[in-house]
């Protein structure tokens, strides 16, 4: 009869409260969160004045910059789907190799790993971790474009879609985060130490998913977006937080 070990979640919950202690300390997290409110003020004004007359300017709405209708072609690779809120997933691959290997450069991790813990409770907290600070910078970004959009002078309205719809949006994309964390993370547990190597590896990865987010988190998503966001992060998580642990578990930790 296999027993129930009950300080598993307590060295969980251990985990997390020192995970989030050094992410809150660390300069790394304000920055980018810097950055994700920044980009949106500097992406609306910067296309807004160099736009010229209303027909021709790239963003007509707040709203562009952060998704686009899916009947408006939110499958399509235009400019406004590669200058939008999705950008952030690229800033999640940095947050994940930067954080991760600065544990492995400074020997942290292995007196994680010599301590206590087990390798699947570092996985879990690290996947938790890396998805709630990319929700920070998303959430950022959205203050961020309201600031923009005012600047430029663009229009709130939304147009083909409800305040419900761009809700739902923000949550799917959201829910998407563990996805790309377990994968950013199960490269940075493989390159270790080699911080460009967990960040180039990571970037490339969420280049080829990068076109599938648009067609998942239209402008008028709703609740079956969301499902499938929230179904496709925790399938990956488990997926790869599986083969991060199978690749800590066999590999040495330095």
């Amino acid at each position: 009869m296999v027993k129930y070990d009950r300080t598993k979640p307590k060295k969980l919950k251990s985990m997390l409260s020192v995970d989030f202690l050094r992410l809150f300390a660390s300069p790394l997290l304000y920055v980018l969160i810097g950055v994700s409110f920044s980009l949106p003020v500097l992406i609306l004004v910067m296309t807004t004045l160099n736009g010229g007359e209303e027909s021709t300017l790239i963003f007509t709405s707040v709203w562009q910059s952060i998704s686009s209708v899916s009947e408006e072609g939110a499958t399509a690779m235009d400019i406004t789907s590669m200058m939008n809120i999705n950008l952030l997933f690229f800033l999640t691959s940095v947050l994940v190799g930067i954080f991760v290997s600065e544990e492995f450069k400074s020997g942290y991790a292995k007196n994680i790993f010599a301590i206590r813990h087990k390798k699947g409770e570092y996985v879990l907290s690290k996947i938790l971790l890396l998805s709630f600070s990319g929700a920070l910078t998303f959430i950022a970004y959205f203050l961020g474009a309201i600031v923009g959009g005012k600047i430029a002078g663009l229009s709130f309205e939304l147009t083909n879609t409800s305040v419900t719809g761009l809700i739902f949006c923000m949550l799917s994309k959201i829910a998407l985060l563990p996805l790309f964390s377990s994968i950013d993370l199960l490269i940075s547990v493989f390159a270790k130490q080699k911080t460009w190597l967990s960040i180039l590896g990571s970037l490339a990865l969420s280049a080829l998913l990068f076109p599938t987010i648009p067609m998942m988190t239209p402008l008028n998503s709703g609740i079956i977006n969301l499902f499938l966001c929230l179904a496709g992060g925790i399938i990956f998580a488990f997926c790869g937080g599986l083969s991060s642990k199978f690749i800590l578990d066999h590999t040495d930790i330095v």
